[in-house]
């Protein structure tokens, strides 16, 4: 799995495009070579030529290190290279006076179809990666959070398939902006995902829900587990955001939390909702709290909606 930041994949995606133009157009002009309405070039015949084209120093030199990793960065690579072996023993060829058939270029062409297919299956990627994560924050996006606690939804009844999620809200987000502008508050977001991403399983996830609020997905998780790891992931936030330079000494930056856990008799948005509500109370009790849902909890914020409307009128 990709975890390079949306932004940074999303420049690596825009130069596969490109280096898989540039192959293209090498492709085309081996093709109009071999059928003489173009001359050879003496560099598609050598033994490295697959290194020295336009798309090979993309491959070697140039390709994000983490694309590397990947299955189909391994098998552009392999047919990359066949299909330059097989152009050099053509061109060849076709220098040395021999007739080239139509089995020998179609070869060459069908090498060209499975490195189109291992470059498309990189491309999606990549694209899939950009897609599901926010740019800002590097956390999951609304659209995956939402498909994934649809998948968890799915398996909620079986045992030990439970799930239980938490709304994180940093608490002086607007105020921190408001005193030493967006940058240090956007800088607050992000130190506060690395933290939260930083103590999660690797099967757990943390998502940009809206603003400075996060959803934090804990499979096979129960409520009062859930709110054990959640103490935990506010004690390391408030730590990591209380340190650092002079721009953040007047403001202790903490986070409150809303726990509830993901039922499978009812809608994930409905989930949701009860884990925002149990951040209202949260929000309401003080700086830096923890409120898990209980039927109370739907009883609790109606009546505080009515006081906060009592107090406008």
């Amino acid at each position: 799995m990709l975890t390079t930041n949306p932004a940074i994949l999303q420049r690596a995606l825009e130069e596969l495009k490109q280096a898989t133009l540039d192959h293209v157009l090498w492709r085309d002009h081996v093709l109009h070579a071999l059928s003489g309405r173009q001359p050879c070039n003496a560099h598609d015949m050598v033994p490295d030529a697959h290194r020295n084209c336009q798309f090979g120093r993309w491959y070697f030199e140039r390709a994000l290190p983490e694309l590397r990793e990947l299955s189909s960065f391994a098998m552009i690579g392999v047919e990359h290279e066949t299909q330059h072996r097989i152009a050099a023993r053509l061109l060849g060829n076709l220098v040395a006076g021999e007739a080239v058939g139509r089995s020998e270029i179609e070869e060459f062409i069908e090498a060209s179809s499975r490195l189109s297919f291992g470059l498309y299956f990189l491309r999606r990627e990549i694209e899939c990666v950009v897609g599901s994560r926010d740019e800002l924050t590097d956390a999951y996006s609304t659209g995956e959070m939402l498909r994934d606690l649809r998948e968890w939804h799915a398996l909620g009844k079986r045992p030990g398939r439970q799930c239980c999620i938490a709304l994180m809200e940093l608490d002086d987000v607007r105020d921190l902006t408001a005193a030493h502008g967006y940058e240090a508050g956007t800088r607050a977001l992000v130190e506060a995902v690395k933290v939260v991403a930083a103590h999660l399983r690797l099967a757990d996830r943390v998502f940009r829900y809206d603003g400075n609020r996060f959803v934090i997905r804990l499979s096979g998780t129960d409520l009062q587990k859930g709110k054990t790891v959640v103490a935990r992931l506010r004690d390391a936030v408030a730590r990591r955001l209380a340190s650092g330079g002079a721009d953040r000494a007047a403001f202790r930056v903490s986070a409150s939390f809303g726990v509830a856990m993901l039922d499978p008799d009812v809608d994930v948005l409905e989930s949701i909702d009860r884990a925002d509500q149990a951040l209202m109370l949260a929000k309401t009790a003080g700086r830096s709290q923890i409120i898990c849902w209980d039927p109370s909890v739907t009883t609790g914020v109606r009546l505080r909606r009515l006081e906060i409307k009592d107090t406008q009128d």
